[in-house]
């Protein structure tokens, strides 16, 4: 006579061991899974560190300093996602990204020695201060504001 739903001490330690196996899989792949996810964050990190430090240009002279931080201005219009919220003779910048994925950018000029101006450009997407999230996101992110700067960079 078999009863129905009645397992055997042995085959209930067998069962347990499988268990515990498989639950030591999955954790073993969500380590995996997440060192990847990390190591990808922080090379992306790395390259927008290094684009974002070339996002700035000096230049020598007030006319030639203008002249160039009006074609940033432009820069910023033609390049953001967003449309210029605030512009005057030392910044501009546009609303803040307001859909996953958006750009939103800020130029500034800052005196340098002498006659002499810095001017910064600054990038920001929607969808990018939370890597672990979305990683998806955050790499389109990345390229985004990677591909501005190297095109800011282009026209100086």
């Amino acid at each position: 006579m078999i009863l129905g739903g009645c397992i055997s001490p042995q085959q209930k330690a067998m069962n347990e061991q499988i268990d515990a196996q498989k639950k030591q899989q999955n954790e073993q792949l969500v380590a995996e899974k997440n060192s990847r996810n990390e190591q990808l964050i922080a090379q992306a990190q790395a390259r927008l560190d290094k684009a974002k430090k070339n996002a700035s240009m000096t230049c020598a002279g007030i006319l030639p300093c203008n002249k160039a931080f009006s074609l940033a201005k432009i820069f910023v219009n033609n390049n953001a996602d967003m449309k210029i919220r605030y512009s005057d003779d030392n910044s501009a910048y546009t609303h803040d990204p307001m859909e996953p994925g958006q750009i939103g950018l800020k130029i500034t000029k800052r005196p340098g020695l002498g006659t002499s101006s810095i001017i910064e450009l600054d990038a920001s997407c929607k969808g990018i201060s939370n890597p672990e999230q979305d990683p998806a996101l955050y790499e389109l992110c990345v390229k985004k504001i990677e591909d501005v700067y190297l095109k800011f960079m282009a026209i100086f």
